[in-house]
């Protein structure tokens, strides 16, 4: 009995020193917590708070930051957008990009991640590789964080101007205004007013030779898009206008097109011309169809005669004809040479008629 009382007794000793060194690391955290909190657990939330751990791209040069959540490093993609492929390499493309990521959310900082939605045959999903992402300001312990401004390097005027629903509201998938009232601005719309970057999933393509249009991008694009559907008009609006100003990698790109469009207006305007010719023979050859259909019907009302009819005695078979200048003649009927006969005598015959010929058996 003393050597399982004595078991009993140090299995106790253990558990209260296992619960005292949680309590003393738990006090001794707590002046270290930070913005990040429980919600990166959740599966379900749609916004995750985490810090900054390093800015890099990913395949294809897409921009992607590595977060720390507390329990874990996730890489998120910078949702909706890729480096694009412009001039002569896409080296010249990153090397600018990837300091600027960086530079837009510096190691150590807070993120607020708005989790973007992706659709696929069950409906659509909050995504957990991709989303919106916003510089946070980091809250005291217990508090809560704040968005904070991020200033592109070129403002457009699009960026002044919400997203308006078919109904007329205002609305905007942002966070919470901020203090002074203004929205605060996501990297990936950052990177697309500086034309550093391209629209993706869905990817549009703005150059003016593109088919299908850019509206039927949009038409085919809007069904998959899902909650993200404002959010990514509002970036089509951000990078129309970063592609339209040349802004950024955007010049490069617009150079490229510039090819194509030479092309594209070449083509355009050889079948425009060939159209035209087309559109001219089929008028020639309907004003010759129915000037051929008047004559007619004016031969057709002289043969009838003065009754109108065709086939009775007061037909006219005279023949007509026109002449270049479309005005009717008569087509003299030639007069048919007289024939004498030879006189000879009787006989077997020679230039008369024959004996069948004179009683119309045969001639």
């Amino acid at each position: 009995m003393s050597v399982r009382r004595s078991v009993w007794v140090v299995g106790v000793l253990v558990l209260v020193a296992v619960v005292v060194m949680l309590m003393v690391r738990s006090c001794t955290g707590e002046d270290e917590l930070t913005v990040v909190d429980s919600r990166h657990a959740d599966p379900d939330a749609s916004e995750w708070i985490g810090t900054v751990v390093e800015g890099t791209l990913g395949p294809g040069g897409r921009p992607q930051v590595e977060i720390d959540f507390g329990n874990r490093v996730e890489t998120i993609d910078v949702a909706r957008v890729i480096a694009p492929v412009c001039g002569p390499s896409r080296g010249a493309v990153v090397e600018g990009l990837l300091p600027r990521l960086n530079a837009l959310l510096p190691a150590g900082s807070a993120v607020r991640v708005v989790r973007s939605t992706m659709t696929d045959p069950v409906g659509p999903a909050l995504s957990s590789t991709s989303g919106y992402l916003y510089l946070e300001t980091p809250a005291a312990a217990g508090g809560t964080s704040t968005p904070a401004t991020v200033t592109p390097t070129v403002t457009t005027q699009v960026l002044q101007q919400p997203e308006t629903a078919a109904s007329g509201a205002t609305t905007r998938a942002e966070p919470a205004a901020l203090p002074d009232g203004s929205l605060p601005m996501s990297v990936n719309e950052v990177l697309l007013s500086e034309g550093l970057v391209k629209m993706s999933e869905p990817y549009f393509n703005l150059s003016v030779t593109a088919e299908p249009s850019l509206e039927q991008q949009i038409a085919t694009a809007r069904p998959y898009l899902g909650r993200d559907s404002a959010r990514v008009a509002h970036l089509l609006g951000v990078y129309t206008e970063a592609w339209n100003n040349s802004i950024g990698v955007q010049a490069q790109c617009r150079a490229d097109d510039q090819v194509r469009v030479a092309e594209w207006e070449h083509r355009r305007a050889e079948e425009a011309r060939r159209a035209e010719e087309q559109r001219r023979q089929r008028e020639a050859e309907a004003a010759a169809a129915e000037v051929l259909r008047q004559q007619q019907a004016q031969l057709t009302a002289l043969r009838a005669g003065p009754d109108g009819r065709l086939y009775t005695a007061d037909d006219d078979y005279t023949t007509y004809g026109f002449d270049a200048d479309g005005n009717l003649y008569s087509v003299p009927t030639p007069v048919p040479a007289p024939t004498y006969s030879s006189g000879g005598s009787g006989g077997g015959g020679g230039g008369g008629e024959s004996w069948f010929c004179r009683r119309k058996w045969w001639c």
